[in-house]
């Protein structure tokens, strides 16, 4: 995700990383320079926002990822 876009997520907005159907989270925090993102794996982690090009929205139901 580019810089101008991931600055653009909230809270509780769906994402994947780089794509895949299983490594996907939830927005749980936003910062001045990035997002904290709650893994469905249970881990939680802060991304810069210029450091998310492999972070996706994750797609709505009946969209392609």
């Amino acid at each position: 995700m580019e810089y101008s876009k991931a600055k653009t997520l909230k809270v509780g907005d769906r994402v994947i990383w780089d794509g895949s159907k299983t490594d996907q989270g939830t927005v749980s925090a936003i910062g001045l320079n990035g997002v904290k993102i709650k893994w469905d794996d249970g881990q939680e982690a802060w991304i810069a926002f210029y450091d998310m090009p492999l972070v996706r929205r994750a797609p709505l139901k009946g969209e392609q990822a």
